[in-house]
């Protein structure tokens, strides 16, 4: 299942549920660096999403030793741990999401088609893709949300 963000939210099974659980910690161990190869991977790709990123969208090279790159690596892979926390907590975990969604188009107007893209690298560095290809899509879906109203 490739990762969307429109239309109806997948629902993660108890299988895709516990395969996240199971698989997660390995990668959220090494939480900084996996944020960070990540987020440099997706800059690379995108160079254009570097504008979206006030705190360091003049840095032109030297990316993974800037602190604020880092910084904000480390916020995206803790609102997807947050996010995978939640995931017993629906209402809960859309609510968060619907937040996130409401601050990334309002104050910070963010391109919603880069929540897909930033989405697709993480889970091709993911084993388990279904599972996460359907957590990502309830993701982008829901970070999208605001854009959509």
């Amino acid at each position: 299942m490739p990762i969307t963000d429109q239309g109806p939210l997948p629902t993660l099974s108890e299988g895709d549920k516990k395969a996240i659980r199971e698989s997660w910690p390995q990668i959220y161990q090494n939480f900084e660096q996996t944020g960070l190869v990540v987020l440099l991977e997706f800059l690379q790709k995108n160079p254009g999403a570097q504008q979206s990123f006030p705190k360091f969208s003049a840095t032109k090279c030297n990316l993974e030793q800037d602190n604020e790159v880092k910084w904000q690596a480390s916020r995206i892979i803790n609102a997807v741990n947050h996010t995978i926390g939640l995931m017993d907590k629906e209402a809960a975990m859309k609510q968060y999401l619907k937040e996130l969604s409401a601050k990334h188009s309002s104050e910070f107007q963010v391109d919603p088609k880069l929540f897909k893209e930033l989405s697709a690298i993480f889970v091709s560095t993911i084993r388990g893709k279904a599972a996460y290809e359907k957590l990502f899509s309830i993701i982008c879906t829901l970070l999208r949300s605001s854009y959509d109203e």
